[in-house]
């Protein structure tokens, strides 16, 4: 359901549904599907409803963002992305058991959103974790990315938070 809010362009409604499904899958004694049978996810499901919650949370920043006037409130604008950020956070600092999870696109998006925060110093040290091999990720990542040194993106956001922080 989260999903189909999210393509629908519903980022407030898919936000809230991925919260639903992450408290879900902390608790999955609890949780039951429609029918009332036991939910079952894999740490796959929970990673990705973890990093959705955080592009949602991103789009509602950036819309925020594009409905106001130039630098009309900065710090509501930057309140925002900090938010989407602390998703991807979250989603960095769970330890996800049985199939590998590749967690470098959250990585990313944390950059990408500490950088619209203004935080370039911390873009800059999480961005280095999906570029550069010899970096160290946060020790409360539970899953630290695989660096791609190769991935043109990944090199474009930490120049970009490289350039911003002068």
């Amino acid at each position: 359901q989260a999903f189909m809010h999210e393509q629908l362009g519903d980022y407030d409604r898919a936000a809230e549904l991925y919260r639903q499904a992450i408290d879900a899958m902390r608790q999955p004694t609890e949780a039951t599907d429609v029918y009332g049978a036991s939910a079952t996810y894999s740490a796959r499901d929970l990673y990705n409803a973890g990093k959705h919650l955080g592009d949602m949370l991103l789009r509602q920043a950036r819309s925020f963002e594009a409905a106001q006037d130039e630098g009309e409130h900065l710090d509501g604008v930057r309140a925002r992305y900090k938010e989407a950020a602390r998703a991807y956070e979250e989603t960095l600092e769970r330890e996800y058991m049985g199939n590998p999870v590749q967690t470098a696109s959250a990585a990313n998006n944390l950059g990408i959103a500490l950088i619209k925060a203004g935080e370039y110093e911390e873009a800059i040290e999480v961005l280095k974790t999906v570029v550069d091999p010899y970096s160290d990720a946060p020790s409360a990542w539970k899953t630290p990315p695989v660096p791609d040194e190769n991935n043109p993106i990944f090199r474009l956001n930490l120049g970009w938070a490289y350039e911003l922080n002068g």
